[in-house]
C-alpha cells in the first residue's frame, strides 16, 4: 500500500493518496462481508491450476488463473506494486498455494470468499475500518480546500479536503486522533472516538508571516523595506461602487489626496504628498509591471496595491516619478482545481443636498425689490407685476427637484481560475452600468471589459501576460458652450415651468423682456443636445524569465496599450430662449487613437553569502508613445437628423495632428542586508527624453536610503518588553524627475494657415505663434524621508514618517507682450519656479480575534504644509480665476484671495463721513447706499507706488488680502472590518480639514443683484426697518459691487464622511452544500452616508475642471474625464445604497 506522507514533505500526494482511499472502501467493504457469511471454502475444495509465467506483472497473474478457473478476483490498483514482476511454474498446484508464493514478497494477502478472491494489504489485514467525513472552513464559514486530514501517529491512511472544505476517510478502528494541517492555517487536533462526522474551524495560523511587497521590477518583504510605501487591502476597494480604482483609495493610506465628483466615468484627482508642479501631479501608474492608464480597471481584478512615496521608492522610475508611484497588480492564476467566482451588485443614487432658493412668490418679492432699489428704478418685468396681463401667478418650479432624478449602478462580473504548478490561469468578465442623477440623455458610463492573465513555468523558465480588453460607451451632461448645468439649475427662475408643448422642442424658455432673466433651461438642454464617447481600450503584457542560475535571473518585458475612441457631438436646431437660440444644426466629431508601448530588459543577482544578503537589478528600458488625432465640423443638417459628417450642408471644415515620444532608460538598485540588522538601498536612473531639446535631453535621477532593525540588535533584546516584536529606523533621499510637459515645448510653432489683408488682396501666410525654448530641462524633486516602524503584540502596526520634498526648476508660463503675435494661452514655457511641500503621516493598523468575534481596524493622518520658493525671474505672483486666488512666494498654491468685510453701512451719515476722509472723496462707490457693506480699507501706496501696509482712506485692489488656503492641513482616513460567525461588517471614513472653499454658485443665488433666483437666505436681508442682519440689501446692478470676491464667500472645506459602511452575511456550509457552492455572501452597501462639514454647497469633496490654481473654486465644474467631447461640468458625490452578491463553485 502507498506510504501516505506528511504534509511537510510531500503534500502533492494528497491527492493521489485521497484517490486510493476511496478505491480501497471496495475491499474493505468486500472483506467485511467475506467474514460475515463465513463461508469461505476449504482448502480440499479448492480449484487448482497448471501454469507458466515468467517475468509477469501481479494483474496477468490474476488473469491467467481467471482463465483456468471460477475465481474472479477484487483488488485496488493502487495497492498493487507496479515494478514487482513474478516468475512460476506450477502443475496441478492448488490456488491458494499458488497465490501464497507469488505473492510473499509483495506485501499482499488474500482471502478466499466462494468465488471471490480479494487482495489486501497486509498493514490493514484483520481491522476493521471505520469511515469519517466532514467539513473543515476558517473563522468567517469559508470552506478551506487542500487541508491534510491524517491519523495521528501513522503515515499509511490520510487525504485532502476537497474545494468545497469537503473530506472522508476510512481508519484503522483503533485510530484515536485525526490530524488537520494547512500551511496558512495553526495545526489542529481532533479526537475521533466513534464519530462518524468531524467538522473543524481552523484558526489562522498566529505564527509572522512574511509579507511582500511588489516594488519596481521586483518584490521584497516588507520588514526589509528602506523606503516609504504603503500597502492597500483589496478588499476595501472592492467594498466601493466605482468604475475608478483611484477613488476607491480615498482615506486608504496616509499622504495620498483624492478628491472626486459624482459623474459617471468621472476621473478623480489624485495627489501624493502635496503638489510638486504647476503642470501635472498625477503620479505614475504601473499595472503588471507597465505604464498604463487606471481608469478603466476592474476593481474585483486587482490583487494588490502599492504607494510609492519617498524618493527611494520611487527612484527606479525616474523621470516618471516626481508625484509618486502606484502599482498595481492584477489577480493571477494559482495551483488548484478550476474555480469560478460571481460578485454583483445593484444600487440607487441620489443628491441628497440642496441650495435653498426662493420659491415663485419669495422670488418675485425679492427681485421687484431689488429693481427699486437701483438708480434709477427699475420697470418691473412683466411676468412679475400683478397688474400685467403676463404675471406669473400658477408656476412654482423647483428646479432641482425637476432636475436631480435617482441614478442607478450596477457591476458584475465572474472570475474563472485555476491551473497546476506549470500552468496557472486568470479570466474575468466585467459588464459596469451607471446611469448618473440628471435628467436626460446624460451622463451615463457604460463598460465591457475582458482580462487574461497566465503564467507557464518549463524547468527554468517562466513566461506568461496580462492581457485586458475593454469598451466603454459614455454620454455627457450637455449646455450651451459647455457652461456649468449646476449652477443653471440652482439659479433658474421658479416663474419658469420645465415644458412648453408650445415651443419646437417641448421645452420652456426665458425671455428677457418679459422674465427679465437670461435662466436657460438646463433640463431642456441636457434632453435636446447630444455629447458622447466611444472607447476601447487594449492593455498587454508578456513576460519571460529565465534562471540562469539560483541566484542570478534576466527577465524579458514587453508592454503595448492602445486606446481608440471617437467623440461625439451634436447640436439640432432649438428654441431655448431668445438668448439661446440655434438655427443651424451643427455637428462635431473628434477621432483619435494613442499607443504606448515597452520594452524592458533586467537582470537580477540575489544571494545570501552567511550573515549577508545581496540583491542586484540592473535594467534597460525602452517607452514610445504615438497619439493621432482628427477634428471634422459640419453644419446644415436637416430634419430627420441623420448627424454623419456627409449629410452636413455647410460649414464643413476638418483638422488633425500627429505626434510622438520616446524615453530610453538605464537603471540599477542595489539592496544588501547585514545581519538582518543594518539595510542599504541605492538607486540611480538615467533617462533620455525626445520632449527635451538634444542638449537637455538626459537626466540623472539617484537615491540612497539605510534603514536599522534596532529589536535585533543583542545589547537591545534583554532591554526592551517582549511584546515589542519590531522597531526599524529608516531614512531616505533621493531625486526625481518630470518630464510630463508637451512633446514639442522647447521648439517654435509656426501656424502656416495665417493671412492678412493689404489693399484688397487676402494674402496668405505663416506666423509664428510660440517662441521657441531650447533651454527648458528637467523638473527636479528632492526627497527626503524618515521614518519608523513599529510592531507590538504581533498585533499593532504603526508607521510614523516626515518628509520634506522640494521641487524645483519647474516650468511655468512666462507672460510676454501681446505685440510679439503670441496670443497669452500659447506664452512659453521656463524653468524657475521651486515649490516645498513637508508633512508628518501616521499609519495604525490592528488586528484580533475573540472568540468567535474578529476586527481589523486601520486608520492614516497626514500634515501637509505647502510654500511657494521661487515664481521664476522677477517672482511675479500668479493670479488665477479672474484674480480670486493668488501664488505668492513664501505662500501657498492658489490661496483664495479678495476684500475682507467690516460690517454694513446703518445710514448714509456714515457713509458720507468715511467719503469726506478719502483722498479722492469716495471711500468706496459712488452709488454706495445703507445697506450695503463696508469693506476694509487695509493697504495704500506710498508716493512712490510701494504697499504700505496701512489704510489709505479708499478702497480698491490693493486692499485685498488672502483669505484662505486651498490646500487642507490635515487628511485623515479609517477603516474597520468586524465579522461575528455568519456576520460582517465594514466601515471606511475619510475627511479634511484646514482648507476654504470659495462657494461660487451661493455668489451667483446670494448676491441680490439680478433677475436670475435668489437665495432664501436674503429673506434676512437688510431693509430700513430691518437692520439687525449681517445680509446685505437686494439692488440690481449690484453698484456697490456687494457681490465681489471677499469673505463672505468664503466657507470652511473641512469634513468628515462616511463613504463605505457594508453589512454581510455569509451563507452556512450547510446551505452550501445543498446548493453545490464553495460559498455564498449577501451583503448590503451605503456610500457617501453622512457627511460632517459646515460647508453649505453640493459637496466638500471636490476637485474643479479649473486648474490648479483655481483648485478652491466651487463653482460646479468638477471633474469629467481627459478627451475633448462638450460636457457641462460635473455632479457631487451621490449617496448610494446597493445590494450585492457573492458566490464561488
Amino acid at each position: 500500500m502507498k506510504k501516505f506522507i506528511p504534509p511537510e514533505a510531500e503534500p502533492f500526494l494528497y491527492t493521489a493518496y485521497a484517490k486510493a482511499v476511496r478505491i480501497m472502501k471496495l475491499t474493505t467493504a468486500l472483506l467485511i462481508i467475506g467474514c460475515l457469511h463465513v463461508s469461505a471454502k476449504g482448502l480440499s475444495q479448492e480449484e487448482k491450476v497448471t501454469l507458466s509465467l515468467k517475468n509477469a506483472s501481479i494483474p496477468q497473474l490474476f488473469k491467467s488463473i481467471e482463465k483456468l478457473t471460477d475465481y474472479r478476483f477484487a483488488y485496488s490498483n493502487d495497492i498493487l506494486p507496479h515494478d514487482f514482476f513474478v516468475t512460476i511454474t506450477v502443475k496441478e498446484t492448488p490456488v491458494s498455494s499458488v497465490l501464497k508464493t507469488a505473492l510473499s514478497e509483495t506485501g499482499l494477502n488474500f482471502n478466499l470468499v466462494d468465488n471471490e478472491v480479494i487482495i489486501i494489504s497486509k498493514d490493514i489485514n484483520g481491522k476493521l475500518n471505520a469511515v469519517v467525513s466532514g467539513l473543515v472552513t476558517n473563522e468567517g464559514g469559508a470552506p478551506l480546500a487542500g487541508v491534510s486530514v491524517y491519523v495521528k501517529g501513522s503515515s499509511q491512511v490520510g487525504t485532502v479536503t476537497n474545494e468545497k472544505g469537503f473530506f472522508k476517510l476510512e481508519v484503522p478502528q483503533d485510530a484515536n486522533t485525526l490530524v488537520f494541517s494547512s500551511v496558512d492555517m495553526q495545526t489542529t487536533e481532533v479526537g475521533i472516538a466513534g464519530r462518524a462526522e468531524i467538522n473543524v474551524v481552523m484558526k489562522k495560523n498566529i505564527i509572522e508571516q512574511e509579507e511582500v511587497v511588489i516594488i519596481g521590477y521586483g518584490t521584497q518583504k516588507k520588514k526589509d523595506l528602506t523606503g516609504s510605501i504603503s500597502s492597500v487591502d483589496p478588499k476595501v476597494l472592492n467594498k466601493v461602487a466605482t468604475n475608478d480604482v483611484v477613488k476607491a483609495l480615498q482615506g486608504q493610506v496616509a499622504g495620498v489626496s483624492v478628491t472626486s465628483g459624482g459623474q459617471p466615468g468621472a476621473a478623480p484627482a489624485i495627489r501624493i504628498r502635496g503638489v510638486n508642479n504647476f503642470s501635472n501631479n498625477a503620479p505614475l501608474f504601473i499595472i503588471d509591471g507597465v505604464q498604463a492608464p487606471v481608469n478603466d480597471l476592474v476593481i474585483a481584478d486587482v490583487e494588490s496595491i502599492q504607494v510609492l512615496k519617498d524618493g527611494s521608492a520611487a527612484a527606479i522610475y525616474g523621470s516618471r516619478a516626481a508625484n509618486g508611484v502606484i502599482i498595481i497588480t492584477t489577480k493571477r492564476g494559482k495551483t488548484g482545481k478550476f474555480k469560478l467566482d460571481y460578485n454583483g451588485y445593484y444600487g440607487v443614487q441620489n443628491i441628497v443636498k440642496r441650495y435653498d432658493v426662493a420659491n415663485a412668490q419669495q422670488y418675485q418679492l425679492l427681485v421687484n425689490e431689488a429693481s427699486a432699489n437701483a438708480e434709477p428704478a427699475q420697470l418691473v418685468k412683466p411676468a412679475n407685476d400683478p397688474t400685467s396681463a403676463l404675471y406669473v401667478k400658477n408656476v412654482n418650479t423647483d428646479w432641482q427637484a425637476e432636475a436631480f432624478k435617482t441614478g442607478k449602478i450596477q457591476e458584475h462580473t465572474v472570475g474563472i481560475s485555476g491551473g497546476s504548478e506549470n500552468a496557472k490561469y486568470y479570466v474575468s468578465m466585467n459588464y459596469f452600468d451607471h446611469l448618473g442623477t440628471v435628467a436626460g440623455k446624460g451622463p451615463s458610463y457604460k463598460r465591457y471589459s475582458f482580462r487574461v492573465n497566465t503564467d507557464f513555468k518549463q524547468g527554468r523558465f517562466k513566461f506568461g501576460e496580462s492581457f485586458s480588453y475593454a469598451k466603454i460607451d459614455q454620454r455627457f451632461m450637455t449646455f450651451l458652450h459647455t457652461g456649468n448645468i449646476l449652477g443653471y439649475i440652482v439659479n433658474a427662475i421658479p416663474t419658469l415651468p420645465v415644458f412648453d408643448s408650445s415651443t419646437r422642442d417641448g421645452y420652456s424658455s426665458a425671455s428677457q423682456t418679459i422674465h427679465g432673466s437670461y435662466t436657460a433651461n438646463a433640463i431642456g438642454f441636457n434632453n435636446v443636445l447630444d455629447s458622447r464617447t466611444e472607447r476601447f481600450r487594449f492593455i498587454g503584457n508578456a513576460y519571460g524569465e529565465l534562471e540562469i542560475a539560483k541566484w542570478l535571473k534576466y527577465k524579458l518585458s514587453l508592454g503595448y496599450e492602445r486606446t481608440d475612441w471617437r467623440d461625439f457631438y451634436f447640436e439640432p436646431i432649438h428654441d431655448l430662449g431668445w438668448f439661446y437660440v440655434n438655427n443651424i444644426a451643427k455637428m462635431n466629431d473628434w477621432r483619435g487613437s494613442g499607443n504606448t508601448s515597452t520594452i524592458e530588459n533586467t537582470l537580477t543577482f540575489d544571494k545570501v553569502i552567511g550573515r549577508h544578503s545581496l540583491n542586484v537589478l540592473v535594467g534597460q528600458s525602452v517607452l514610445e508613445g504615438n497619439m493621432s488625432r482628427t477634428f471634422a465640423h459640419a453644419e446644415g443638417f436637416t430634419q430627420p437628423y441623420f448627424p454623419i459628417l456627409s449629410n452636413g450642408t455647410s460649414g464643413i471644415t476638418a483638422t488633425g495632428d500627429e505626434n510622438r515620444n520616446r524615453l530610453s532608460s538605464y537603471f540599477g538598485r542595489v539592496n544588501y542586508i547585514y545581519n538582518d540588522k543594518y539595510l542599504f538601498t541605492a538607486t540611480i536612473r538615467r533617462d533620455g527624453s525626445s520632449r527635451f531639446a538634444p542638449q537637455y535631453r538626459w537626466g540623472n535621477f539617484p537615491s540612497v536610503a539605510v534603514a536599522w532593525k534596532l529589536h535585533n540588535e543583542q545589547f537591545l533584546q534583554t532591554v526592551l518588553p517582549s511584546f515589542v516584536n519590531q522597531i526599524k529606523l529608516r531614512a531616505s533621499y533621493g531625486e526625481l524627475g518630470n518630464q510630463e510637459i508637451t512633446n514639442y515645448g522647447y521648439q517654435a510653432y509656426i501656424n502656416s494657415y495665417a493671412h492678412a489683408v493689404f489693399g484688397n488682396q487676402l494674402a496668405l501666410g505663416a506666423t509664428q505663434t510660440q517662441f521657441a525654448t531650447p533651454d527648458i530641462r528637467w523638473e527636479t524633486n528632492i526627497s527626503r524621508n524618515i521614518g519608523l516602524d513599529l510592531q507590538l503584540f504581533k498585533k499593532l502596526n504603526l508607521s510614523a514618517e516626515y518628509f520634506h520634498n522640494t521641487g524645483k526648476d519647474i516650468l511655468l508660463v512666462v507672460q510676454i507682450p501681446g505685440s510679439t503675435g503670441v496670443y497669452p494661452w500659447e506664452s512659453p514655457l521656463m524653468n524657475g519656479a521651486s515649490i516645498q511641500n513637508s508633512g508628518f503621516e501616521f499609519q495604525l493598523g490592528y488586528n484580533d480575534k475573540k472568540g468567535s468575534f474578529t476586527y481589523n481596524i486601520n486608520a492614516n493622518v497626514s500634515t501637509l504644509k505647502n510654500k511657494v520658493l521661487s515664481l521664476g525671474y522677477g517672482n511675479n505672483p500668479i493670479y488665477g480665476y479672474g484674480n480670486l486666488t493668488k501664488t505668492e512666494v513664501g505662500r501657498e498654491v492658489g490661496e483664495l484671495y479678495g476684500w475682507q468685510i467690516d460690517g454694513i453701512f446703518q445710514s448714509q451719515a456714515e457713509i458720507d463721513a468715511l467719503n469726506a476722509k478719502s483722498p479722492i472723496n469716495r471711500y468706496q462707490e459712488v452709488l454706495t447706499r445703507p445697506g450695503d457693506y463696508r469693506f476694509k480699507d487695509i493697504n495704500g501706496r506710498d508716493k512712490d507706488g510701494k504697499l504700505t501696509g496701512a489704510p489709505d482712506g479708499k478702497i480698491d485692489d490693493d486692499d485685498r488680502t488672502y483669505l484662505g488656503s486651498a490646500i487642507p492641513k490635515l487628511y485623515y482616513g479609517f477603516n474597520a472590518a468586524v465579522s461575528y460567525k455568519q456576520f460582517d461588517l465594514s466601515v471606511v471614513a475619510s475627511g479634511v480639514s484646514g482648507n476654504k472653499i470659495y462657494n461660487a454658485i451661493r455668489a451667483g443665488i446670494e448676491n441680490g443683484a439680478g433677475w436670475d433666483n435668489y437665495a432664501t437666505k436674503l429673506l434676512d436681508r437688510w431693509t430700513p426697518t430691518h437692520t439687525n442682519t449681517d445680509v446685505p440689501r437686494v439692488v440690481m446692478f449690484d453698484p456697490n459691487k456687494n457681490g465681489r470676491a471677499s469673505a463672505r464667500w468664503i466657507e470652511n472645506g473641512s469634513f468628515l464622511r462616511i463613504t463605505t459602511l457594508q453589512v454581510g452575511y455569509t451563507l452556512p456550509q450547510q446551505l452550501l452544500q445543498r446548493a453545490h457552492l464553495a460559498n455564498a455572501r449577501l451583503y448590503i452597501t451605503a456610500q457617501n452616508l453622512v457627511t460632517f462639514t459646515k460647508y453649505t454647497g453640493f459637496d466638500p469633496d471636490f476637485a474643479n475642471n479649473n486648474g490648479l490654481f483655481d483648485r478652491a473654486i466651487d463653482n460646479g465644474s468638477y471633474p469629467n474625464r481627459a478627451f475633448t467631447a462638450n460636457e457641462a461640468g460635473g455632479l457631487p458625490n451621490p449617496r448610494s445604497f446597493l445590494f450585492g452578491v457573492q458566490l464561488g463553485l
